[in-house]
């Protein structure tokens, strides 16, 4: 339906949810490293601009609420839980570690596959994203 927002029920099997996901994250991690994109003050940014210059480290967004809205184009707002993962070597170590970087809301417009962030929103809590969450 257009103008509403509609709840994503499985927003780990959606491909716009996911690739919203993957490019507001890609949008953060950029605005940081060139100083030039306006972006917001999480409290994890240090955390993750180190993990990001860290070899065998990859970060990863997990989607924990989804609702995508029809406009021209889609809407999609989320709750992402930004995730650390420590990959260990193939011989001595192999494990992966995963850490909790930080959660927050994110707004993105995707127009026909060309993307931009129309909000950044608010830093949250692990537990106030985990209750979300449950919901």
């Amino acid at each position: 339906m257009v103008g509403s927002y509609n709840e994503v029920a499985n927003a780990t099997a959606d491909e716009g949810v996911q690739k919203a996901a993957a490019f507001a994250v890609d949008s953060l991690q950029s605005s940081l490293s060139s100083n030039s994109s306006p972006h917001p003050s999480y409290s994890f940014l240090q955390d993750l601009m180190t993990a990001a210059d860290t070899i065998d480290v990859s970060i990863t967004p997990r989607v924990i609420q989804a609702q995508k809205q029809v406009v021209a184009g889609m809407n999609y707002k989320l709750i992402i839980f930004l995730l650390c993962q420590q990959h260990g070597s193939a011989v001595t170590e192999p494990t992966t570690q995963e850490t909790l970087l930080g959660a927050f809301q994110v707004t993105v417009y995707d127009r026909f596959g060309s993307m931009s962030i129309t909000e950044w929103g608010p830093e949250m809590t692990p537990e106030q994203a985990a209750a979300v969450a449950s919901l």
